[in-house]
């Protein structure tokens, strides 16, 4: 009877994990594939936990209702977040448009220079084998061909974007209504304070379920302190970014600034998308100190970027970059950006569950390192 007691504690371990994983991928599963159902009510805990702390204070000093204080800050902040989303469309639309069409036009009116320049270039190899400089020409010409109807078609695709997104108001109307609605509900629970019983009597008749509720929103908390501090150093981005464009005199400042913070969320490729047309298109029209200045401005973005990553995220998530590295390249290859996104959330999610579950299969000490904590 023991040995068999002695085998249960050994596997109970195992199970419990693959218990956990099971449960993970399903809840995963469900939220990404009701994803069109649950936006709103996603929508609204994202904005009901960052209105938490504000519509705190805006009920200490102005001592109000916590209902009146969570309408007052979820219309300020839907009224600021809808409006700036509308303008944000609206001119960045029309500037991709005014970009892509400028840029095909330059492709059409100096492919010819830029692919003489090519074959000049290519011309000064003696000692290369004929058929490869033709081969290498050839796929230069055709890359400069693709890149110009690649252009075109960006043009084209961003008037469908908006068509589409257009036919789709009727549901996106509906979005903003039901996440406003439910972000004064998920506001109204998280600053509501009903504290009826003192601390200790709270602790010995707390239930299994608030303990659940306990870890829920310590995650809910690091996560989206994790999401902070990142927005910190992607904003970072675009101050940098903008800043030597504007000196640059780059044209389209605001959008390629834009197109930078979005593309360093990006993994692997990054900001190096908008960095490297902007070099060679400035490089083939002669102009290199401008180049020079271009792969100044990017170094000192990327050194930027490694001295205040390690700061700004070494007490967020607690997730080793080798970790990191796994969840990006193999979740991309298995699944692509969902994938990817699974990875690191199931990380996020086993750092918590090492934390606090007893691989015995209770939470026991779960509430003792609450406790603690606390204290």
């Amino acid at each position: 009877m023991e040995y068999i007691t002695a085998i249960v504690k050994k596997v109970r371990p195992f199970v419990s994990i693959l218990i956990f994983f099971g449960v993970f991928t399903v809840v995963f599963m469900l939220v990404s594939g009701t994803i069109k159902y649950t936006l709103p009510f996603i929508i609204g805990i994202i904005a009901a936990s960052i209105l938490e702390k504000p519509t705190e204070a805006l009920i200490k000093k102005f001592n109000m209702r916590g209902e009146i204080a969570a309408i007052i800050s979820t219309l300020v902040f839907y009224a600021i977040t809808v409006t700036l989303l509308v303008v944000g469309i609206v001119y960045f639309s029309s500037e991709i448009k005014d970009l892509a069409t400028d840029g095909y036009e330059y492709i059409y009116d100096n492919g010819s220079k830029i692919g003489n320049l090519v074959q000049n270039s290519l011309s000064t190899f003696e000692n290369i084998d004929e058929s490869v400089l033709d081969t290498l020409r050839s796929n230069i010409n055709k890359l400069i061909s693709d890149a110009s109807n690649y252009i075109l078609e960006l043009s084209g695709s961003v008037v469908n974007y908006i068509i589409n997104i257009i036919s789709a108001l009727p549901y996106i109307v509906s979005v903003i209504i039901f996440a406003i609605l439910s972000s004064f509900v998920f506001l109204k629970k998280f600053i509501q304070k009903s504290y009826s019983q003192n601390k200790e009597n709270k602790i010995k008749e707390e239930s299994e379920y608030d303990k659940y509720i306990k870890i829920i929103l310590e995650i809910k908390d690091v996560v989206f302190k994790y999401i902070g501090t990142y927005s910190i150093l992607v904003f970072c981005t675009f101050i940098i970014t903008f800043i030597g464009f504007s000196i640059l005199k780059i044209p389209y400042t605001l959008l390629l600034s834009f197109m930078c913070m979005i593309l360093d969320l990006l993994p692997i490729v990054g900001m190096i998308l908008v960095f490297l047309p902007l070099m060679a298109i400035y490089f083939f029209s002669g102009k290199y100190i401008t180049v020079i200045f271009l792969i100044i401005l990017f170094s000192v973005i990327m050194i930027t970027r490694n001295i205040l990553e390690p700061k700004l995220l070494s007490a967020s998530l607690e997730l080793s970059q080798l970790s990191v590295l796994i969840a990006i390249f193999v979740g991309l290859n298995a699944g692509g950006f969902k994938g990817m996104i699974y990875l690191i959330a199931l990380f996020i999610g086993f750092n918590f569950y090492k934390k606090y579950a007893n691989f015995e299969g209770n939470f026991i000490e779960c509430k003792d390192k609450i406790k603690n904590e606390e204290q």
